[in-house]
């Protein structure tokens, strides 16, 4: 019985280590991103009177994010929508699963529950909208840090 118990505790610790891969992984995607809108925004604005090397450049980006929903650089898009303005920005439902995740197995199970209930779902994947998940995962990272 006591080896059923450690190998389970062993399981727990791997798939625990591999959340935190992903989660990384992540992260490290998004700052990829956004270091080369940086790169993009600054070639742009010191090329501001070439309508067609916006367009290149936006070309470009779109090409090297290609996976990325989001790969125009922030500083060529033209419009923002009021909801991604308004406070929280968009996110993916794998990010807030990984934070729910972690801070279900940290003791905040009930929190966590509570927490999609007030945003009317019973499962997290009945959340479609990116906005709505960034503010779900805005709300998440304040659990427990009280």
């Amino acid at each position: 019985m006591a080896k059923v118990k450690e190998a389970q505790m062993a399981k727990d610790a791997m798939l625990d280590n591999i959340q935190k891969l992903v989660l990384c992984g992540r992260a490290m995607l998004d700052a990829i991103e956004d270091l080369t809108n940086l790169y993009l925004c600054s070639e742009t604005y010191e090329n501001m009177d070439s309508a067609e090397h916006k367009k290149e450049q936006a070309d470009g980006a779109a090409k090297g994010l290609k996976d990325r929903k989001d790969a125009e650089p922030e500083c060529l898009q033209e419009s923002e929508t009021s909801e991604q303005t308004a406070g929280a920005r968009p996110a993916r439902l794998e990010e807030v699963r990984g934070l729910l995740a972690e801070k279900s197995r940290s003791g905040f199970r009930a929190e966590v529950k509570a927490l999609l209930t007030a945003h009317g779902v019973e499962k997290l994947s009945e959340i479609t909208d990116p906005v709505e998940l960034g503010r779900l995962l805005e709300e998440a990272g304040k659990i427990g840090a009280t």
